[in-house]
């Protein structure tokens, strides 16, 4: 019986959750709720990417957020993506050539990611040919620490 009156009220209280991003990437309700649950706003991390904060670039694109899964987590790889494209590989470069070999590569592997949410059929390396070059000198990083 608790078990059923906690459901209900994480339900309702997700139901009465009233999100609000004002940015030019639309961010879905799931992702707002779980990060506002974790004490974070979402809404404004994205946006100060989107200006080219290496702050909010690097929280963002290097890590995963712990309070993300499952469909908030897909959706966080979209935005990674949706990001770079808005702010264009000059940009990206720049902020990120100080990054360390290990952020780099979940910066990759969440592009990669989030480019399969839009159901491309391009990788990093035909859609962000720069970046590829330059952040990764030619080579897919995943692969590369696999051998």
């Amino acid at each position: 019986m608790r078990n059923i009156l906690y459901m209900l009220l994480a339900t309702l209280s997700y139901g009465c959750y009233q999100s609000k991003c004002d940015s030019i990437i639309k961010i879905e309700d799931i992702v707002l709720y779980n990060a506002n649950q974790a004490g974070i706003s979402y809404c404004k991390l994205v946006n100060e990417a989107l200006v080219g904060d290496s702050k909010a670039i690097k929280e963002l694109f290097c890590q995963h957020p712990s309070y993300l899964d499952g469909e908030s987590s897909y959706l966080h790889s979209f935005y990674v993506y949706k990001i770079t494209q808005e702010l264009g590989e000059v940009k990206i470069i720049s902020v990120m050539k100080s990054f360390n070999s290990k952020e780099l590569m979940y910066y990759y592997s969440n592009l990669e990611f989030g480019m399969q949410q839009e159901s491309l059929d391009q990788t990093v390396k035909d859609a962000f040919p720069k970046l590829y070059d330059s952040l990764w000198n030619g080579e897919n990083p995943i692969n590369s620490q696999n051998k």
